[in-house]
């Protein structure tokens, strides 16, 4: 009875530390736009549908996104911050074209890593006024 105590209390104490592991931080991270394209061209109206995913092979802490209008330096959607620490996201947001003047859109998405580097990405699209 005393080996199946110690057996189960070693096998106890072998899980916690198993399941106490530490998840390790990502040194980089794989950012992808679905939608738009680069490049891609928007009439007056229509709407940008964005899409993409970020993944990493550690955990993540977050990332930024923005959608700016380059041409005239006005945020679309301002730069926003999701801060919870998963492996992977999956961002989506939609906007209507409703500039006046021909614009360059440049949308971005900035990963903060755990090695204090910061993994990039921007896309630029054109919206045609009226």
């Amino acid at each position: 009875m005393t080996r199946i105590r110690r057996f189960g209390a070693f096998t106890f104490a072998l899980m916690v530390l198993i399941s106490c592991k530490k998840q390790e931080g990502s040194t980089s991270a794989k950012i992808e736009f679905f939608s738009p394209l680069a490049n891609d061209t928007l009439t007056y109206g229509q709407e940008l549908h964005l899409e993409g995913k970020i993944t990493g092979e550690g955990v993540l802490n977050g990332y930024t996104l923005a959608i700016k209008n380059a041409t005239n330096n006005v945020y679309l959607i301002p730069e926003y911050t999701v801060e919870a620490k998963e492996k992977a996201y999956v961002f989506h947001e939609h906007l209507h074209n409703e500039v006046s003047d021909t614009s360059t859109i440049e949308i971005s998405v900035n990963v903060p890593l755990s090695n204090g580097a910061i993994e990039s990405k921007k896309i630029n699209v054109v919206f045609l006024p009226q």
